[in-house]
């Protein structure tokens, strides 16, 4: 578990999160080691060839690229569809763990203030319930 801090809260939470660094033995992005990148490399080029390999590796960059768009364009369709008070909208926020976590954290401020409130009013009337010793 490392900390991290969450997008447009500014809190500090403790969670799991992949580990891109190279440390010797882990080495690994989406689940796919250096060892299996390195074979899916090889059946590649064995599989297309190496003279069409690089032709076939910018046919793919390409069809990301058209898949990436059509991902934006279709975020920018639903945003726009849902009207100007959704403008800040991020999807990432619509994942049920993320909008209970999000929704969790706002109640826990929440009663964190009421318990300070509370807190204070003790106070208050604490002073206020003091006797003077003069007046026995």
């Amino acid at each position: 578990m490392r900390s991290y801090v969450w997008p447009g809260t500014g809190l500090l939470k403790k969670c799991t999160l992949p580990n891109y660094t190279l440390d010797g033995y882990r080495a690994s992005m989406f689940g796919i080691g250096f060892e299996k990148l390195l074979t899916l490399a090889i059946l590649a080029a064995v599989l297309i060839g190496p003279d069409k390999l690089p032709q076939f590796a910018v046919e793919a960059a390409r069809f990301l690229q058209k898949i990436r768009q059509m991902s934006r364009d279709a975020m920018a369709e639903f945003k726009s569809e849902l009207g100007p008070e959704f403008a800040n909208l991020d999807i990432a926020d619509l994942n049920p763990k993320t909008f209970i976590a999000n929704h969790l954290d706002d109640i826990a401020a929440d009663t964190k203030n009421i318990v300070k409130g509370a807190a204070l009013d003790l106070e208050k009337a604490k002073e206020q319930a003091r006797i003077d010793p003069d007046l026995l």
